[in-house]
């Protein structure tokens, strides 16, 4: 099979699963582009953003971490972990996905949205402020 052709039919096993996450189309497109190739990435590391089947792997539609909460259902998305492993996570209820940390000592103690601090307004602005360097390296940081 033709290299191309299995990039094509892998795009779009991806954009279905992303669309199943509530992505948007649009947003489907934007988030493809910054993220990594999970064959690159080490098993045992934690990743600002991470590979789509990282991504769907902590997305799952019921009982995320034992969470009374769905996450899903409110339309946050993890996408990735800080050095500590406070979560990074879109909001789909934004058209701009912005990105927020939670704090992982406060997520089974308080409701989603008390936990959540934007970081970046887009995950484009996201991306570009990890491959400076700035971002805090946790929530507590912020």
């Amino acid at each position: 099979m033709p290299v191309l052709t299995v990039h094509r039919k892998k795009m779009e096993a991806h954009t279905k699963n992303l669309k199943s996450l509530g992505f948007s189309e649009k947003n489907t497109n934007r988030i493809l582009s910054l993220l990594p190739n999970h064959s690159e990435l080490e098993p045992t590391q934690t990743y600002w953003i991470d590979s789509i089947e990282r991504i769907i792997e902590n997305n799952p539609e019921k009982n995320f971490l034992g969470l009374d909460e769905e996450p899903r259902e409110k339309g946050i998305i993890f996408i990735g972990s800080c050095p500590n492993g406070d979560p990074v996570a879109v909001d789909l209820n934004d058209d701009n996905l912005p990105v927020y940390y939670l704090s992982h000592e406060e997520m089974f103690d308080s409701p989603i949205e008390n936990i959540m601090e934007e970081v970046s307004k887009t995950i484009e602005e996201f991306e570009l402020l990890v491959q400076k360097g700035t971002m805090p390296f946790d929530y507590f940081e912020i």
